[in-house]
C-alpha cells in the first residue's frame, strides 16, 4: 500500500535563498561526457542531467551528500567535473569530493558537519541492527550506538581538519584514510552521510548477511522538480527503508527529519514541487 505524505507545489525563500546560473543542458551533458567517461563510454544525456540535478541538491543543502554510482569514474574525474560546474556558475560553493574505500561521495561539508554534530545519534538518527544472527531487525543496543557515536565524532573532526577554503572557488578532493574506514561498518557510514533518518548496522566481523529477507520494509521516496534542468521527470532526492515493525519507535525521528527537509526546501529556489511518498515492500533479498 502506498501512503502519500504531501506535495508542496511552490517554493518560498527567506534568509539567503540559493541561486545558481542557468547553464544550457548541452553544456551539462558535455561536461559529464568529458570528465566522467569510463573507457569510450560517456553518460547518456538523461543520466547526465539527473546527475547535474543531484549535484544541485547537494549545493542547495537538500542533501548532505551524494554517492556517485553512474559508472566507475573516480574521485579526480569527479573533481574536474565539479570544477567545470563551478566555473560556469552552476554551483554556488565548491562541494568536497571524498573517496571512501573506492566509493565517490560529493559532500556539502557544512551541511554534513552540522547534521553529524547533532549527537547523541538516538536523537537524530536511528541505528538499526540487521545482523543475520538477530533474526529480525531491532534498534541497536547501547553498546553499538556508543561505538557509532564515537566514530562519528572522529569522522566529523576529520572533515573539519580537511585543508579546504570554499572562498577559493576550487573543487577539492580527498581519500578517507584506511585507519578510519577500517573502524566503520561502511553501510552505517554511508547511511549517515547520505542523510537518512535511519542507518543500518550489522556485525560484519561475524557475517555480511542481514536479516531483511522478506521483512516488510517501509520505503520512503522523496522527489522534486528542477526547473533549471527542464524536460526531465522529477528528480529523486532520497530513497531509504525502515523496517515496518519499527515504525512506531522511529516515527518521531521520521517526523523531525521530514520537517527539517521541508524547512531546507523553503530556503532554496532551485527545486519545486517537493513530494514524499511511502510504500511497503518485502523482498527475497536486500543488499546493503
Amino acid at each position: 500500500m502506498t501512503v502519500f505524505y504531501f506535495v508542496f507545489s511552490g517554493f518560498c525563500c527567506f534568509d539567503s535563498p540559493v541561486m545558481c546560473a542557468a547553464v544550457p543542458r548541452e553544456r551539462l551533458i558535455a561536461a559529464s561526457r568529458q570528465y566522467l567517461r569510463t573507457g569510450k563510454k560517456g553518460l547518456p544525456p538523461a543520466v547526465s542531467l539527473n546527475l547535474a540535478a543531484q549535484v544541485l541538491a547537494v549545493d542547495a543543502g537538500l542533501k548532505p551528500a551524494l554517492l556517485y554510482d553512474c559508472n566507475t569514474a573516480g574521485a579526480e574525474q569527479m573533481r574536474l567535473y565539479l570544477q567545470t560546474l563551478l566555473d560556469t556558475g552552476f554551483l554556488n560553493q565548491p562541494p568536497y569530493v571524498l573517496d571512501i574505500d573506492g566509493s565517490v561521495f560529493i559532500i556539502n561539508t557544512q551541511r554534513t558537519i552540522r547534521r553529524l554534530e547533532n549527537i547523541p545519534l538516538k536523537k537524530q538518527v536511528t541505528v538499526i541492527d540487521v545482523s543475520r544472527c538477530q533474526g529480525q531487525p531491532a534498534v541497536a543496543d547501547a553498546g553499538v550506538r556508543r561505538a557509532v557515536e564515537g566514530r562519528v565524532t572522529v569522522f566529523v573532526d576529520y572533515l573539519k581538519n580537511l585543508n579546504w577554503d570554499g572562498k577559493l572557488g576550487v573543487a577539492p578532493s580527498a581519500r578517507l584514510p584506511e585507519e578510519l574506514t577500517s573502524r566503520w561498518n561502511l553501510c552505517t557510514l554511508f547511511g549517515l552521510l547520505l542523510g537518512y533518518p535511519a542507518a543500518y548496522w550489522f556485525d560484519n566481523e561475524r557475517s555480511f548477511e542481514n536479516c531483511l529477507s522478506m521483512t516488510p520494509l517501509r520505503v520512503t521516496s522523496v522527489s522534486a522538480a528542477c526547473p533549471l534542468i527542464t524536460g526531465g521527470p522529477p528528480v529523486r532526492l532520497y530513497s531509504f527503508t525502515i523496517p515496518e515493525a519499527l515504525g512506531t519507535e522511529t516515527q518521531g525521528l521520521m517526523d523531525t527529519w521530514t520537517q527539517d527537509l521541508e524547512d531546507q526546501f523553503r530556503q532554496q529556489s532551485v527545486f519545486t514541487h517537493l513530494s514524499i511518498i511511502t510504500e511497503t515492500v518485502a523482498l527475497p533479498a536486500v543488499a546493503l
